[in-house]
């Protein structure tokens, strides 16, 4: 693979494998399968394309060299963004250094990112179109909290063959 080949890529909080696993049982409660393609995380920087990946990897390490790992973070309860929008995500709360994280590093990847969204802390359980169903789902996880911990933040690479996103080392 050519160095300088065009990566889709995104930056994302991850979490510890106990944190992973209790995320990912919530996932397989609800009856979704969206869970191989990618380890439960908190989008810090929607995904971008880029050229020189060695080159963001490099920027993204001396961004957070100042920031301590692993941060907890609560989670919960379930959310959707709004009455039409397809998605179920957990809610991150103790999301202060997370919202640290993100300033720096858009101010780092500026002129690469073009995200007016904004960053809200969650980690996407699912996406459910029927909205009663979607609806149900969210009422089901009403009482959920839970107490996770951010190992790191990484870039991830999207392996279009596999359709998978894959940590980048």
């Amino acid at each position: 693979m050519n160095q300088f080949e065009l990566k889709r890529i995104f930056i994302a909080a991850l979490f510890d494998e106990l944190s992973k696993e209790r995320i990912n049982d919530l996932c397989l409660k609800l009856n979704v399968k969206n869970i191989a393609r990618l380890d439960p995380h908190i989008t810090i920087i929607l995904p971008f394309i880029v050229k020189d990946l060695k080159a963001i990897v490099e920027a993204l390490q001396k961004s957070i060299e100042n920031f301590s790992f692993p941060l907890d973070v609560e989670l919960g309860p379930a959310k959707s963004f709004a009455t039409n929008s397809p998605v179920i995500y957990l809610k991150v709360g103790k999301a202060d250094k997370l919202i640290e994280i993100d300033e720096v590093l858009r101010e780092q990847f500026r002129d690469l990112v073009d995200d007016q969204k904004g960053f809200l802390a969650h980690v996407t359980l699912a996406r459910i179109k029927n909205k009663v169903k979607k609806t149900n789902m969210i009422a089901s996880l009403e009482d959920t909290k839970m107490l996770a911990w951010v190992k790191s933040i990484s870039i991830l690479n999207y392996d279009r063959f596999a359709d998978k996103w894959n940590v980048v080392k």
